[in-house]
């Protein structure tokens, strides 16, 4: 404790280390209860047996990262392929099939991303406007 080393008493000793304590538990039993919460939220079966704020933040959500990595898979794939195209396989390397490998994966990210929010649309649009 650094007030110890600055010649603060010894007898506040016992109570910071008893305060340290303290909030480790406090700490352990927060994380215990997030923990319980969490096992015993209820669970859906389908996005249609949601609540229409619970698929709007979901669709919300859906939305931003669909259209965030689409942006930046439109902003590369252009230059990405005009490079594959001018390069033979073979001169790939690792760091070209690594590349392609994270365009793929951010793709699928997309495109699920993407069918969730537009499932989510779809709900919020049957509930409210038919």
């Amino acid at each position: 404790m650094w007030f110890l080393a600055q010649g603060a008493s010894p007898d506040l000793k016992g109570q910071v280390e008893s305060a340290d304590e303290l909030g480790q538990q406090g700490a352990r039993n927060m994380l215990k209860s997030i923990r319980k919460r969490w096992e015993t939220r209820k669970r859906y079966r389908r996005f249609s047996d949601m609540s229409d704020w619970q698929v709007a933040v979901l669709g919300i959500f859906g939305f931003l990262v669909a259209g965030y990595l689409s942006f930046a898979l439109a902003r590369v794939i252009p230059d990405y392929l005009r490079t594959a195209n001018n390069l033979p396989l073979y001169r790939w390397g690792w760091r070209g099939w690594l590349l392609s490998a994270i365009l793929v994966v951010q793709g699928l990210i997309s495109w699920a991303w993407g069918t969730i929010a537009w499932r989510c649309n779809d709900i919020i649009r049957d509930r409210w406007f038919k």
